[in-house]
């Protein structure tokens, strides 16, 4: 068990380590080079490009997605909204067509250029995500766990649509090793 832990730690401190080094390194980028060095999308542009999304996000149109969309409990949620927006705005920019910056890669220099310019994304400035307060050998929270594709069915108990994380704690004394990630 000594062991399992000590390798959870190791590729924990890894992980950390690698996120803390790309932090820097988008940080110290005064461009994207978003891995190609002919497709760099200048620094400018993409502040450009950002008070454009802010300016979308709070368009009354925009918003009134927004509420449609959470309020139908759909399919789709404020998520594909904002990328439908931040589509729109690449395009505005004249990313996306034949022998330009493929579309997506010019969403994802957008997304990267918010946190350095949170004066004009006020989405990253008004985040309300913060770092939780578990500590390690504290009481698992009551959370309900949605199944995810590749989890055995051996966790789920039959005829359930969700699972209690506390249940999936072992009885044996093993550690819990909770990993949490956020997309948008």
């Amino acid at each position: 068990m000594a062991e399992a832990v000590a390798t959870l730690e190791a590729q924990l401190a890894s992980l950390q380590h690698q996120l803390a080094e790309s932090k820097a390194r988008a940080r110290s980028s005064r461009a994207c080079p978003l891995g190609r060095d002919d497709a760099a999308i200048p620094e400018a542009t993409l502040v450009a490009m950002l008070q454009h999304e802010a300016q979308s996000r709070l368009n009354p149109a925009t918003q009134q997605q927004y509420s449609e969309v959470e309020a139908a409990n759909g399919d789709t949620s404020w998520m594909e909204v904002t990328e439908g927006l931040q589509r729109a705005t690449v395009r505005a920019f004249g990313f996306g067509g034949s022998g330009d910056l493929e579309e997506a890669e010019a969403v994802a220099a957008l997304r990267l250029a918010a946190p350095r310019y949170p004066e004009v994304a006020f989405w990253v400035r008004h985040n309300r995500a913060r770092r939780g307060e578990l500590t390690r050998n504290a009481r698992v929270p009551a959370v309900a766990l949605a199944p995810l594709q590749w989890a055995p069915d051996s966790i789920y108990p039959s005829g359930k649509d969700t699972v209690a994380l506390e249940d999936l704690v072992p009885l044996d004394a093993r550690p819990l090793a909770v990993v949490a990630l956020s997309y948008s």
